[in-house]
């Protein structure tokens, strides 16, 4: 396994973590926010300290980000779990049939008419 391969397996954990990170922001919370950054920083090194020179692990700095970057996403997810924001409230999603239908109606003809030019 390359580095690349096991950095890999940490991009999605890291993109909803930065996501998080931003929707927490956007909330008003920049405090948190920087926590987790912070979090991630200094897990990151001390993750990489203990992989690389205690374990002797080549691939210890990898490990190392994979670690950090789920407690990463942990932590800011957390935010949401624990109903700590105040702007985002996620609930039951209810989807009106009847207004996608007019969605759908109204869009399609600039769809047809302008996204077909573009295939000619």
């Amino acid at each position: 396994m390359t580095y690349l391969n096991l950095i890999a397996i940490s991009f999605p954990s890291m993109a909803i973590g930065h996501t998080g990170s931003t929707l927490i922001i956007a909330d008003g919370n920049p405090k948190y926010a920087m926590g987790g950054h912070l979090l991630f920083s200094v897990g990151n090194v001390v993750f990489n300290m203990i992989f690389v020179i205690g374990y002797d692990m080549g691939l210890g700095l990898g490990l190392g980000t994979v670690v950090t970057s789920i407690i990463f996403m942990l932590y800011n997810s957390n935010y949401f779990v624990l109903k700590m924001n105040k702007t985002f409230l996620f609930g039951k999603i209810i989807v009106d049939f009847k207004e996608f239908y007019k969605i759908i109606y109204n869009g399609l003809r600039e769809f047809m008419s302008l996204g077909l030019l573009h295939f000619q």
